[in-house]
């Protein structure tokens, strides 16, 4: 079996390219969706995360990710107080997961995770694939899709590993900044090249 991390910045489309290579036939492992769950009331993290963060990140019972996200992404002492609770949560998640993947006999396990670098979760990974677009696509994207004011969009992607430093970190790099069909195109690339180099297909 072999372990592809797949990351990028906000709104450069690691997802997108993680949904591609599912469609190819590798599992994909969603860091974002575990963490999600674990923030359901009632789960491991829940209670810390409002312990730690107040009841104004409570909406309706569930943690509010918009008003979570508001705290950590204007002060960093913050966000890395979450990311102590949350990353230890994901990276045994990540674990119990790969390893039953193991037993199925899994060939191609992606590992969907925005934070690989910083986390330390590249450890778990055989290879890692960086996905990049300039800033004003990531900026445009982020505006549309998740609804940010431009401020916010930017102060988030500050807030993160410069893409440079994951690109030179990275194994493989996939432009996402052009069309689906062009992104394709590289994901394809990649996916021929794990098969001959790891199954000798």
């Amino acid at each position: 079996m072999i372990v592809v991390g797949v990351t990028g910045g906000l709104a450069t489309g690691k997802t997108t390219v993680a949904g591609m290579l599912a469609q190819k036939g590798a599992r994909v492992l969603d860091a974002d969706t575990i963490a999600a769950d674990g923030m359901r009331p009632g789960q491991k993290i829940f209670k810390k995360v409002v312990r730690r963060f107040g009841p104004g990140v409570v909406t309706d019972g569930k943690i509010d990710r918009r008003a979570l996200a508001d705290i950590v992404f204007r002060d960093e002492t913050q966000r890395r107080i979450l990311e102590g609770i949350v990353h230890p949560y994901v990276a045994a998640e990540l674990k119990k997961e790969l390893n039953a993947l193991r037993r199925e006999k899994a060939e191609v396990v992606v590992l969907d995770v925005p934070l690989l670098f910083e986390s330390g979760f590249d450890r778990m990974t055989d290879i890692a694939i960086v996905v990049k677009a300039d800033r004003a696509t990531q900026i445009a994207r982020s505006m549309k899709r998740l609804s940010l004011p431009r401020g916010e969009a930017i102060r988030r992607i500050r807030a993160q590993m410069p893409i440079k430093e994951k690109m030179r970190r990275a194994d493989i790099v996939i432009d996402n900044k052009g069309s689906s069909g062009e992104t394709r195109k590289q994901v394809n690339r990649v996916w021929d090249m794990l098969r001959r180099r790891y199954f000798k297909i």
